[in-house]
């Protein structure tokens, strides 16, 4: 009997993808599911084309959401260059019943979208509730996408953001402002102007595998929240010193990517996210802790959403049937 696969352009994906309130919801229950060992996801290989530049491949299996797949995701940092976004990816959604591939789609926007909302479940366990400024250091999509994921929980009135390309800069700046009226969107000329008296800071700069120790301990405040997407790539060594907190979003993850030579200088973990959502570990327990949230992003995420997606497609007719 001929099978078909359903493809999803990028268009497709973000016509059905749920909010990001919802996503936020979501990823919840899926870290839930995580920490008490209900889901299958082994530690992503990755492939380097150099320290900038690699390819890596996320698998997971969520039962409870009946989402199986994998995604197929490259990171080249220096694509600013070409007009490009860093991370690109494709997601393979598979049906958990027969085994066949059921979609395959975009992974644009379910990883920008997945990855914020992860850092914003975070801050809702280790960020002050009364948040109101954010500093962001890299304004690419994620730049973006944060924002809207810390609005859905925090009164962020101001945004401090700096990248090393000023026309990025410039130009997210004025996207921005006009996307999110209630909020002023500052340029500043330094990282440290983003980092410095922040209530929530996002160290989004390309991820690379020599650190370039930019960030630096008096630059952090007592309160502040700090979320690196980045793997930590431009903090300097003196920096991990200052956390009273340090959290990540699955220690298997980061125990393996140690292992290639990332995260040398990080001191150990004292909880992930599954610990958090779960209340295993109790977040933030003082106005003063200073909190880092080092976040890898992981493939439960994804698979979860993008099964999500292709649901939502499916009862709303986007997307082109393809045969196998």
């Amino acid at each position: 009997m001929p099978q078909e696969i359903l493809y999803l352009s990028s268009s497709d994906v973000e016509h059905v993808i749920p909010s990001m309130a919802e996503i936020m919801q979501m990823l919840e229950g899926v870290f839930e599911q995580q920490a008490t060992g209900k889901t299958q996801m082994p530690p992503k290989p990755g492939i380097f084309a150099s320290d900038a530049e690699s390819w890596r491949a996320m698998l997971a299996y969520v039962p409870a959401l009946n989402a199986a797949g994998i995604k197929w995701v490259s990171v080249f940092g220096r694509n600013a260059e070409y007009g490009l976004p860093q991370i690109s990816a494709l997601i393979i959604v598979n049906d958990t019943k027969t085994g066949f591939p059921r979609a395959v789609l975009d992974g644009s926007w379910i990883t920008a979208k997945r990855t914020a909302a992860a850092s914003a479940l975070a801050g809702r366990h280790l960020a002050l509730p009364t948040a109101r400024n954010l500093g962001v250091i890299g304004c690419g999509v994620q730049a973006r996408s944060h924002v809207e994921a810390f609005l859905v929980d925090f009164p962020i009135t101001d945004v401090f953001a700096y990248d090393v390309n000023q026309r990025a800069q410039e130009q997210y700046v004025r996207e921005m402002s006009s996307r999110y009226a209630e909020v002023k969107f500052h340029p500043v000329t330094t990282a440290r102007e983003a980092v410095e008296a922040r209530d929530i800071v996002l160290s989004g700069a390309p991820i690379l595998k020599t650190p370039v120790h930019t960030l630096r301990k008096e630059w952090l405040s007592p309160g502040s929240f700090v979320v690196s997407i980045d793997y930590v790539s431009h903090f300097h060594p003196d920096a991990f010193e200052a956390f009273d907190l340090i959290c990540t979003d699955d220690q298997g993850q980061f125990e393996h990517y140690r292992s290639l030579g990332f995260f040398s200088e990080i001191p150990p973990f004292q909880c992930d996210l599954g610990q958090l959502v779960t209340g295993v570990h109790p977040g933030r327990s003082s106005d003063e802790e200073l909190i880092l949230a080092c976040l890898l992003g992981v493939a439960v995420e994804d698979i979860a959403v993008a099964a999500r997606v292709v649901d939502a497609a499916e009862t709303s007719g986007v997307g082109r049937k393809l045969p196998l």
